[in-house]
């Protein structure tokens, strides 16, 4: 999921945050990213307010970090880390009414078989507005990681309607990611395979948003919060996939929000 949250980040700011000197295997190095978590629709505001912690009705925040093994491959080991948080606050102002807040949550698919005409299905999440499916696939043998291959058709339904509100090649939602961060699709010409040593040959295969993909659902529903799901259940919303290779897996963010609480209004 850091990997996901690094190309969100560059489809939202339209350049990566990312030092990757030393990524190569073998490097004595130490490569550092910087991720923001911004909840509101505008990202390049710092203080959008669209949606919001509302901090003010809270005693303390907390921020939970889940880390891999020291072994990340062969050549490659963690021996530490160090993480810094710069928290932006609006100041002197009461928890609105109706105002939004964040609540998303992750997925991981392991593609294991192939599927045709969109049939392998994924309950979306309900119950919430969802902004945002925001999605990652990955190859689990071959370099680099990052494929178009496998996933090749998303679709958005309904079963219960017998609709599909959205149906989309995966390439066509690749080019319009990077439509909108300014970041390319395909590595500079000047760029070596992912396996050289060279720190500019990495940068330039790890610089394009190669099997990163999003339906932002402001496009076609409410052009702020997105689609409203409050009122449907779980099984209502499916994501359906057509999975032309069975290897590796996809990984999915869900952007979602929901109406602050009642408790929280006007602290």
């Amino acid at each position: 999921m850091t990997r996901l949250l690094i190309y969100l980040n560059m489809y939202d700011f339209g350049a990566p945050m990312v030092d990757l000197q030393g990524i190569q295997a073998g490097a004595n190095t130490t490569p550092s990213c910087t991720w923001v978590f911004h909840p509101g629709s505008n990202p390049k505001d710092p203080f959008d307010m669209s949606a919001v912690i509302p901090a003010r009705a809270l005693s303390t925040l907390q921020a939970l970090l889940t880390t891999c093994a020291n072994d990340i491959d062969a050549g490659d080991t963690i021996t530490d880390g160090t993480y810094y948080f710069e928290i932006h606050e609006v100041l002197g102002v009461p928890v609105p009414a109706g105002i939004m807040t964040p609540l998303g949550s992750t997925l991981m698919l392991d593609l294991a078989a192939t599927y045709s005409d969109f049939s392998l299905k994924q309950d979306v999440p309900a119950g919430a507005w969802l902004r945002r499916i925001i999605m990652l696939q990955e190859d689990d043998t071959g370099v680099p990681l990052r494929v178009d291959t496998e996933v090749t058709g998303v679709k958005l339904e309904f079963p219960r309607e017998a609709a599909a509100r959205i149906e989309s090649n995966w390439k066509d939602l690749v080019a319009e990611a990077a439509i909108r961060s300014g970041v390319a699709t395909t590595p500079n010409a000047g760029a070596a395979a992912a396996t050289s040593a060279t720190l500019g040959s990495i940068q330039g295969n790890a610089a394009f948003l190669k099997g990163f993909a999003i339906i932002d659902l402001r496009k076609y529903f409410h052009p702020i919060y997105g689609m409203d799901l409050t009122h449907y259940q779980t099984g209502d919303v499916k994501l359906g996939l057509t999975v032309a290779v069975a290897a590796g897996n996809l990984y999915i963010y869900w952007d979602q929000l929901q109406p602050v609480e009642a408790q929280y209004v006007g602290k």
